[in-house]
C-alpha cells in the first residue's frame, strides 16, 4: 500500500493517506506494478490543502495524468479537489480530472465548469491526458488527450476556491 506519496520537488508536499483500507497499492501479487492502483471505490491520497500548491483562486495550473480505466465509471477521478459539504458539481472547485460515466472519455473540470476529450480512457489502454487552465474564464481551461488538444468556450469567470486535494476516489461526493 501507498500510505505516503512523496513531494520530490523538495517543498515536502506529500499527499497521504493513513486509513490502511484507504491505501492505493504500487505492488500485486508481489509484482511492482507500472503505475499506482486506485480503486474506484475508496482508494485516495490526500493533500489538506490546494493553496500550498500554488493553485487555488483564479491562479493558472496545469495537470497531467497518465489514465487507464477498466470501465466507464463517473467516479473515477485521478485527480479532484472538492469542498466536501455535498454532491453539487459546483462543489468540485479547484480541478476534477474524471473519466465521464456517458462515454468513458476524458474531462476536466474547474469551478463547475468543464471541458470534455475525444479520448476514451475506460479501452483498458494508458492515455496522456494534460490540461492547462491559462487564464481566468472557461475560455482558457483546454484539454489535451494524446496529443488532440479540445478548447474550452464561454466567459463566466474561474475562481477556485481552497480544498484538500484528492488523488483517487472522492469520498461522500
Amino acid at each position: 500500500p501507498v500510505r505516503p506519496w512523496y513531494d520530490q520537488s523538495g517543498s515536502d508536499n506529500h499527499a497521504v493517506q493513513t486509513t490502511p483500507a484507504n491505501q492505493p497499492t504500487i505492488v500485486e501479487g508481489g509484482v511492482i506494478l507500472d503505475g499506482i492502483n486506485i480503486d474506484a471505490t475508496n482508494e485516495n491520497l490526500v493533500l489538506p490543502s490546494t493553496s500550498i500548491l500554488g493553485i487555488s483562486g483564479s491562479n493558472a495550473r496545469t495537470v497531467m495524468a497518465v489514465m487507464n480505466s477498466e470501465g466507464v465509471d463517473d467516479g473515477f477521478m485521478p485527480l479532484g479537489g472538492w469542498n466536501g459539504t455535498d454532491s453539487s458539481e459546483n462543489h468540485f472547485k479547484n480541478y476534477r480530472l474524471r473519466a465521464a460515466a456517458s462515454d468513458g472519455t476524458a474531462r476536466v473540470e474547474v469551478a463547475g465548469y468543464n471541458t470534455p476529450s475525444s479520448v476514451d480512457v475506460s479501452d483498458g489502454n494508458k492515455h496522456l491526458i494534460s490540461s492547462i487552465l491559462s487564464g481566468t474564464t472557461t475560455a482558457d481551461l483546454d484539454i489535451s488527450g494524446d496529443g488532440t488538444i479540445s478548447a474550452g468556450s464561454g466567459t463566466d469567470t474561474i475562481d477556485t476556491g481552497d480544498f484538500p486535494l484528492y488523488v483517487g476516489f472522492i469520498p461522500n461526493r
